[in-house]
């Protein structure tokens, strides 16, 4: 038997975020969820808790581990403080400064990021970019955050455990804000 499907009513299902199933992915997600709650329990971390959460939610992916700030670099200071508060050490962070070709001098949007970025210990890169059919209006900010507690590629950016622990902060600061 077919039973056709209302269209006046909204599906409302999603998937929950869940742990990962190996115990090295555990072990990061759960560690990321207890600095995170226990960062929130102090009201004067709330506003980068805040900051944070919001650029993980409209990151690139849920898979990814890259935040882009756009070409005027918001909130770079309470995102990078926000990532130190979820438990991600500055030196598993790297501020890429992504360059079109015929631009040589920094705005001071990216003087002020990278400088704060290399106070925190957060690594600095510059990247260039030459495409053929697009043109770069301005300078781009992206923030590569990485899993160093096992080997992985540079180009691999997929880790279940650090991942989905960002994920799952990301929507628990939300819900705790709403």
């Amino acid at each position: 038997m077919y039973a056709k499907q209302s269209v006046q009513t909204q599906k409302l299902h999603f998937d929950l975020p869940q742990p990962p199933r190996t115990k090295r992915d555990q072990r990061e997600y759960f560690r990321i969820l207890d600095h995170t709650f226990s960062s929130a329990a102090k009201s004067q971390n709330r506003p980068a808790l805040s900051a944070v959460a919001e650029a993980l939610i409209q990151r690139t992916g849920p898979r990814t581990g890259q935040v882009y700030f756009g070409t005027k670099g918001r909130d770079v200071e309470l995102i990078l403080k926000g990532f130190v508060l979820l438990g991600i050490d500055a030196s598993e962070m790297t501020l890429v400064v992504r360059r079109p070709a015929g631009m040589e001098e920094n705005p001071d949007f990216v003087v002020r990021a990278t400088d704060l970025a290399k106070k925190m210990g957060v690594a600095t890169a510059v990247e260039r970019l030459e495409w053929e059919k697009r043109e770069m209006k301005g300078l781009l900010l992206r923030l590569d955050v990485k899993d160093t507690s096992r080997d992985v590629g540079t180009t691999d950016l997929h880790w279940e455990g650090r991942v989905r622990g960002l994920n799952h902060a990301a929507a628990w600061v939300r819900m705790v804000e709403e």
